[in-house]
């Protein structure tokens, strides 16, 4: 079994005083989204988000026990050296408080502190807890062998997570983080467009850096860190997309660029 170390503990306590801040204080009764007549599903959302699926997360964390009696990826190519590295897990336990307390205490085109803040915080929340929970579960089904493998049993070092490069995780969690706070930006933040785009190009480097380091590390194939980038994308895509109401006139600026999207025609577009 894995311990806790003292950077978990710091971001787990972290996310529970910012959620629990922006559940308080946050303007959960804004016109347009009548929250405040169905608090029955918000408590049940934030027990999910903030207990349920990090609570799972810990346990397959410090599970290392395989469920597939036998690989069903065996990977050849094990025979890397065995490296640090790079990126260190640390960085992650500190930069998803980071940008949960940013999501919550900058202004927005609504204001500060509002309801924009109080929905992206929270599903921003679900969105990480998702996207780790789904990378271990994958894990644990296929223990794909990582490209040092060998070498961690030769030197009787972690072997047993020598048995989880598929998919990576580093980069599921990067890309849903970078996309989720990119779309925020874009749409709830109130700056230059010229700033808007410096800052998405900065979180998909920063992603896009941090995924290509565990093929430098051994750590991962390729295919591990282009699919943990996809699934992670797509987490960030739609727990933003959805909760922003993308298909709607809630909080998306699509009307100001005179674009409107019928779900009903596009249907019946795709039926004939």
């Amino acid at each position: 079994m894995k311990k806790i170390n003292a950077s978990q503990i710091f971001s787990i306590i972290s996310i529970l005083i910012i959620a629990l801040f922006v559940f308080l204080f946050a303007d959960k009764g804004h016109t347009t989204t009548p929250i405040k007549k169905h608090y029955n599903i918000e408590t049940f959302e934030w027990i999910l988000f903030v207990f349920i699926l990090p609570g799972i997360n810990i346990w397959l964390w410090r599970n290392t026990t395989l469920w597939a009696k036998n690989l069903n990826w065996e990977e050849h190519v094990t025979y890397k050296a065995f490296k640090k590295s790079i990126v260190s897990n640390n960085l992650f336990y500190i930069t998803t408080p980071i940008l949960l307390a940013l999501i919550v205490f900058l202004p927005n085109n609504w204001g500060w502190l509002n309801h924009i803040s109080y929905v992206n915080a929270k599903v921003f929340i679900g969105a990480i807890f998702t996207t780790i929970l789904i990378s271990g579960l994958v894990k644990h089904s296929i223990g794909r062998k990582r490209p040092d493998f060998d070498e961690r049993v030769r030197t009787k070092n972690k072997v047993e997570e020598g048995y989880s490069s598929f998919f990576s995780t580093y980069s599921s969690l990067a890309f849903c983080s970078a996309v989720f706070f990119s779309l925020f930006s874009i749409e709830h933040i109130e700056i230059e467009p010229i700033l808007k785009g410096g800052i998405v190009l900065s979180l998909l480097g920063i992603a896009t850096f941090t995924s290509i380091t565990r093929i430098i590390d051994n750590k991962s194939h390729s295919e591990d860190v282009f699919v943990g980038a996809f699934v992670g994308s797509i987490i960030g895509l739609l727990y933003y997309a959805i909760p922003n109401d993308w298909f709607g006139q809630v909080y998306t600026r699509l009307s100001d660029l005179n674009v409107y999207l019928n779900i009903d025609q596009l249907f019946i577009i795709f039926r004939i």
